[in-house]
């Protein structure tokens, strides 16, 4: 599927960007128990792209999401810490890359987080 998206390449005039990135990032931090505060930190692809950060519970549900052009941390919301502290649960992260017109290009891994 991504093959039939990036065959649709743009025309003439556009900025040159790959079709879609050479993977997907690395994710860093963090992973398993942690103690606040806690930053996402993931390793940039090379490119222009948009990261978006999306936190959700161990079902799935979306807890947030942020976009950031270029970058490779967010600290966590304190609206957010408020939230996982009061469930005491185990939480999902993942970082998608975006492209600046808004395609869907790539998902890292998801990786499972909890607050001490």
């Amino acid at each position: 599927m991504l093959a039939a998206v990036a065959a649709c390449g743009g025309g003439a005039g556009e900025t040159a960007q790959p079709a879609q990135p050479p993977s997907a990032p690395e994710l860093i931090a963090p992973r398993g128990a942690v103690s606040p505060p806690v930053s996402f930190t993931w390793k940039q692809v090379p490119g222009d792209w948009i990261y978006r950060l999306i936190v959700t519970d161990e079902a799935e549900r979306p807890m947030h999401q942020q976009d950031i052009r270029n970058g490779s941390s967010l600290p966590m919301t304190p609206e957010l810490a408020a939230m996982m502290t009061e469930q005491h649960a185990t939480f999902v992260w993942s970082v998608a890359i975006v492209t600046l017109d808004g395609r869907h290009l790539a998902d890292s891994p998801r990786v499972k987080f909890s607050l001490k």
